[in-house]
């Protein structure tokens, strides 16, 4: 467990893995109950020729796409094969879009065509965790999903994949606590941006942590 991360302030927040322009946890040291919340997330216009926004419904075990026009937002279609628990969602300026897959332990990777999303063409192996949330960079080097807890209620964690690979490189935590993983996201110089709700400390409320270059090394990021 990696508890070097730098803490550059708190927050009774989850922080939401965002787009500009339009991780397996320690053994369990306690039990705690995790109840997804479903998150809506756009992704950049213009993908293709179309407007197109993704969303996923972590309740409903599906994920809709809405196409985008001048009056405003159409249903396209809905998801729902392979899909379990679905909450986080990010797509690339290219079209490659990417769904956590909670119920299945993975994370879904579609391809933004013309004509809408194909696939799942590919996805990321995240085994024993709750993947709930997901950040990569534009080139998905580096691709981050947060863990709300262990398949067994454990703590959180951050799975780091680099340069595509289909199984995570590393695995981020923080402190000794139980904490449910929400939020995740990766800034310019490819640091990551954890937020977790600390169930030890119920009265402290949210936090976010950042781990410089997705390493967990100490400092804050420049």
């Amino acid at each position: 467990m990696d508890r070097n991360a730098y803490r550059p302030h708190s927050a009774a927040l989850c922080l939401c893995a965002l787009l500009a322009a339009c991780g397996r946890s320690s053994p369990p040291l306690a039990q705690t109950a995790y109840e997804p919340a479903p998150e809506i997330v756009q992704p950049p216009a213009q993908l293709y020729g179309n407007d197109w926004m993704y969303s996923s419904q972590a309740n409903g075990n599906d994920a809709t796409v809405y196409k985008r026009n001048k009056h405003g937002l159409t249903p396209f279609e809905t998801l729902y094969p392979n899909i379990n628990a679905p909450q986080g969602t990010i797509a690339t300026p290219d079209g490659w879009w990417y769904l956590t897959n909670g119920g299945h332990a993975n994370v879904l990777i579609y391809r933004s065509t013309r004509r809408g999303p194909k696939g799942p063409v590919d996805s990321l192996a995240d085994a024993g965790a709750l993947p709930v949330n997901v950040a990569l960079t534009a080139d998905r080097e580096i691709v981050a999903v947060s863990n709300g807890t262990t398949a067994a209620s454990g703590t959180g964690s951050v799975s780091v994949y680099l340069h595509r690979q289909h199984n995570p490189t590393r695995v981020l935590a923080y402190g000794r606590s139980i904490v449910e993983g929400q939020g995740v996201t990766i800034d310019r110089h490819g640091n990551c941006y954890w937020s977790f709700n600390d169930v030890s400390k119920p009265e402290y409320g949210g936090e976010i942590v950042a781990f410089t270059r997705c390493a967990g090394s100490s400092g804050a990021p420049h």
